[in-house]
C-alpha cells in the first residue's frame, strides 16, 4: 500500500543539501603539493621554476624502477631537490596554440599527479606576476 502523503517520500531539504556539499567536496580540485611557474621566454623554449614543493623522499615513488630518463624521474618523484634551477622545454618552433603549450609544460614538469599543477604565462613579465619573489 503506498503512502498518499507526498512529503512522506520526498528527501528532506536537509538530505538534499547534504549529498550537493558531499558532491561538491569530491569534485573540488585537491590542493597542489607540487606548483610549478612556467612561461614561454620568446624564443622556441618553456621555462619553469619550482614554486612550491612537499618533500617525497618519505615515500618510495612509483617512477623510482620506470625506464625513464632520470631527469624526469626528479621532476616527479623529487620536485623538491630542483628549487631554485630552471627547466627548459624546447618547443622547436613558434607556439600558435597557448593551450596546448600550457598542458605540454604540465605534461612534462607534472606527469599525471594531481598533486601538482603549473601556472602559466606566455610571457617573462607575466610569470613574475605569477610568482611574485621568484628569482625569475
Amino acid at each position: 500500500m503506498a503512502n498518499r502523503n507526498p512529503e512522506v517520500n520526498r528527501p528532506s531539504r536537509w538530505m538534499a543539501s547534504t549529498a550537493l556539499v558531499l558532491m561538491a567536496a569530491a569534485s573540488a580540485p585537491a590542493k597542489a603539493d607540487t606548483v610549478w611557474s612556467c612561461w614561454y621566454n620568446g624564443d622556441t623554449r618553456i621555462q619553469c621554476v619550482l614554486a612550491a614543493a612537499a618533500s617525497t623522499d618519505t615515500a618510495p615513488s612509483p617512477h623510482e624502477n620506470a625506464t625513464l630518463p632520470g631527469v624526469v624521474k626528479q621532476l616527479w618523484a623529487r620536485a623538491h631537490t630542483l628549487t631554485g634551477r630552471r627547466v627548459f622545454i624546447p618547443l622547436f618552433n613558434e607556439p600558435e596554440d597557448w593551450e596546448r603549450v600550457r598542458l605540454l609544460a604540465e605534461s612534462v614538469m607534472c606527469g599525471s599527479s594531481q598533486a601538482c599543477s603549473v601556472d602559466f604565462s606566455r610571457s617573462y613579465t607575466g610569470a613574475a606576476r605569477l610568482a611574485p619573489g621568484l628569482d625569475l
